[in-house]
């Protein structure tokens, strides 16, 4: 069957811009031709909802494109199809926009606006063009509104998430580095599942680590704070927390 490309557009649920722009980065092969009067098939639309679908997930372009032209045959491309697929579950759907996060959260638009400021917020361009929000992002709010209501400046806690995902951004990307160099480029993980199932508990034990490591250290920092206070107040606090014992913190990976 035959579209034009308004009717293709109506179909796939994007802009007729949209799909002049994925053909242009050569994400849609172009159309077949009667005269001067273009038309699309179902292959076009069936590959143009692959496309809307990759990129509400969070996936770039250069990403899709790679993936759209079957480089997944080969054993990266595998590996890599696999991964991504594994993160994108991880991630989870990229299904709020802006004003629709503020609304569940209960905060203003300029919040979120300084949340992504401070690298807290990661919004990806959906399908649509807009820019689309995770659940997870939704936790993250409430984490730190819960924050606010013990009484801690919005403005200090916004600098201390902002230095805090700075310095997490570095050491992220000298841990991907190192998966990179490795686990997924190791020739002898022979499948694509071994290296995704190395992921899965790598990231895990990551996971414990840095929180455990960061639980640690806060309290440390709050026994050599309060040793230092000779109120009776700071005193029975102090005792608490060497009660507590080491950290405790459990995750959960699923």
């Amino acid at each position: 069957m035959g579209y034009r490309v308004g009717e293709l557009a109506k179909l796939a649920g994007v802009s007729v811009d949209t799909v002049r722009f994925y053909q242009a980065r050569g994400l849609l092969p172009p159309p077949q031709r009667n005269g001067r009067t273009a038309f699309y098939d179902d292959d076009h639309l069936h590959l143009l909802r692959k496309i809307r679908e990759l990129a509400s997930e969070g996936l770039s372009l250069k990403v899709i494109k790679r993936l759209l032209d079957g480089s997944e045959g080969s054993r990266e491309g595998s590996i890599d199809q696999q991964l991504l697929a594994r993160i994108d579950d991880l991630s989870g759907q990229r299904s709020f926009t802006r004003m629709e996060l503020a609304a569940k959260v209960g905060v203003p638009d300029a919040l979120l606006r300084s949340a992504e400021k401070a690298g807290l917020l990661d919004p990806v361009a959906g399908g649509s063009g807009e820019r689309c929000y995770a659940q997870s992002d939704v936790e993250m709010l409430q984490a730190g509104l819960r924050l606010l209501d013990f009484g801690l400046p919005a403005d200090e806690l916004a600098a201390l998430a902002a230095d805090h995902a700075r310095n997490v951004d570095a050491v992220a990307e000298r841990s991907v580095e190192m998966f990179n160099a490795y686990i997924r480029r190791n020739e002898e993980i022979a499948t694509a599942e071994d290296v995704v199932g190395a992921f899965d508990e790598m990231l895990a034990a990551v996971t414990s680590l840095v929180a455990l490591h960061f639980q640690r250290v806060l309290m440390a920092k709050g026994r050599s704070r309060l040793a230092e206070d000779e109120s009776a107040d700071a005193r029975a606090l102090e005792v608490a927390i060497a009660a507590a014992g080491p950290p405790k913190l459990r995750l959960q990976w699923s």
